[in-house]
């Protein structure tokens, strides 16, 4: 078995991959993992041995998740991600596949999942790419580049008001740049638009749904509504003067739908974990 065993107990000190990239963006000292060798190395080899699959390589075990790709028996290259919450993968097979089924070219394809047995994980295709916020910040983006992407930013804004995903964690990092067009990942906490409850690993721990959401792209704490940090990301991508007009007239339809379907957290934080917090014990 072709299995890379990496440290867990930190990131890496070599150059981040594509993947490592998008999950690291915005999130640059991760907490202590709760994946450990054993898991990981149990799941590479049932992986191996049930479904055929070669190739098996570690990312990073980062907080809750572990994050692994592999080959498939029929040449293709995946992502896979585990951990100790069951209901976590099944829920990004399901809201991905929702939104993947309106939106196919922007959305990466969900493939499988497991929540049974010894070993719990989601499987999607992968693409080497690099996250939208490197491709802005760190690389060289053209006019029309930016144009894409603002345009590709529209049609998921589309397919979101269409379907019945609400993600909760839209920002740059959570897009990929795919042979010129743009890729929204990441539904592992995303929730029903429609019929919200709330995730099970969330309700555990209000800290956790206090930080869901990227700075500066989250609606309000507590609070969370797509369109508004669709709205924060078109401004992040900006655009050339040449594509003023069609810019202005994007803006203006995505802001026109903030506060329409925004979602309001089931669980908040009690009076005593929330002075905990303030005087830094939690």
């Amino acid at each position: 078995m072709i299995f890379s065993k990496l440290p867990f107990s930190k990131r890496h000190k070599r150059s981040p991959t594509p993947v490592e990239d998008a999950i690291f963006a915005s999130d640059p000292t991760p907490p202590p993992p709760t994946v450990g060798n054993a898991q990981i190395t149990g799941l590479a080899r049932l992986l191996e041995r049930k479904y055929g699959m070669t190739n098996i390589h570690l990312i990073v075990a980062h907080a809750y998740n572990g994050f692994l790709t592999a080959t498939t028996s029929d040449g293709r290259d995946v992502f896979i991600k585990t951990g100790n919450h069951a209901g976590l993968y099944e829920n990004e097979f399901k809201m991905g596949r929702a939104l993947y089924e309106i939106a196919p070219r922007h959305v990466m394809k969900p493939l499988y999942y497991n929540d049974y047995a010894d070993y719990q994980f989601f499987i999607s295709e992968f693409v080497r790419a690099p996250s939208l916020e490197t491709m802005m910040t760190k690389g060289a983006p053209t006019p029309a580049m930016r144009c894409a992407a603002m345009r590709d930013l529209y049609q998921i804004f589309l397919a979101l008001q269409e379907s019945d995903v609400v993600h909760r964690d839209i920002r740059p990092a959570n897009f990929l740049w795919v042979d010129g067009r743009l890729v929204l990942i990441d539904f592992q906490l995303a929730v029903s638009k429609h019929n919200y409850q709330e995730l099970q690993w969330l309700c555990e721990s209000p800290q956790r749904l206090r930080k869901l959401g990227g700075p500066g792209y989250k609606y309000r704490t507590f609070v969370w509504d797509d369109n508004y940090s669709l709205l924060r990301v078109l401004e992040f991508i900006g655009h050339a003067p040449e594509y003023s007009a069609e810019y202005d007239r994007i803006h203006r339809a995505i802001k026109s739908a903030i506060g329409r379907n925004p979602i309001r957290a089931a669980v908040r934080e009690s009076r005593t974990h929330r002075l905990a917090r303030h005087l830094n014990l939690v």
